[in-house]
């Protein structure tokens, strides 16, 4: 038998088709599919690449789409449609991210897991089989700890010390023209090497630079 699991985040979108022993018979990565990002046709697009991908062209005996944005009663109405235009020829079942998370690096049926992608969620299953998410609507529900926020956060506490910072290529680009003209030394990664300021003499520099 085979299965097709698909795991749709804010970042990318992976599909797997795989055997009951646990055998890959093939797989495909697509562009993020988290609908409340990109919208619900994108969403489903490239949800489709990435299934058809992993598929080429063989038809699943079961499938399971675990995807961002899966957290309230309408997200799941509105996704299990979108997943029914795939024309998958198999039963499926849509389940939020996070128990994707659980299910892959756990082999007990219950336990918790945690994603910390584009955004924060955590959940899991009891061993009486009842499953739990946070509601992952963002700040107002606690979902401030996703990597962006706390890769921003941990530079931050490095520039407030006046600490070495290397800075990445892809670094949103005004944040890296200022911190360029404050420093002004390049790396050989084609990034830039920061040695941070304290916000004083940050505060002096752009009086000097005005």
């Amino acid at each position: 038998m085979l299965f097709l699991g698909v795991d749709g985040g804010g970042s990318k979108t992976a599909a797997l088709l795989a055997t009951t022993a646990g055998q890959v018979r093939g797989w495909g990565i697509g562009p993020g599919s988290n609908y409340h990002l990109v919208g619900l046709e994108r969403a489903g697009s490239n949800i489709k690449s990435a299934t058809d991908a992993a598929l080429s062209g063989r038809t699943a005996n079961a499938a399971c789409f675990c995807l961002a944005a899966a957290d309230m009663p309408h997200d799941f109405v509105q996704l299990r449609s979108k997943m029914s235009e795939l024309g998958l020829g198999c039963p499926f079942t849509v389940r939020n991210d996070v128990i994707g998370v659980f299910r892959a690096g756990s082999r007990f049926p219950f336990g918790v897991g945690i994603v910390c992608g584009s955004g924060f969620n955590a959940g899991g299953v009891g061993k009486d089989g009842r499953e739990y998410r946070l509601p992952a609507l963002g700040p107002i529900t606690g979902d401030i700890a996703g990597a962006r926020r706390l890769a921003m956060q941990a530079v931050g506490q490095r520039f407030e010390r006046g600490m070495v910072v290397a800075i990445p290529r892809g670094f949103p680009t005004r944040s890296l023209r200022l911190w360029e003209s404050l420093t002004s030394r390049k790396s050989r990664s084609g990034g830039c090497e920061v040695h941070c300021p304290t916000r004083r003499s940050i505060t002096s520099r752009r009086s000097s630079l005005r």
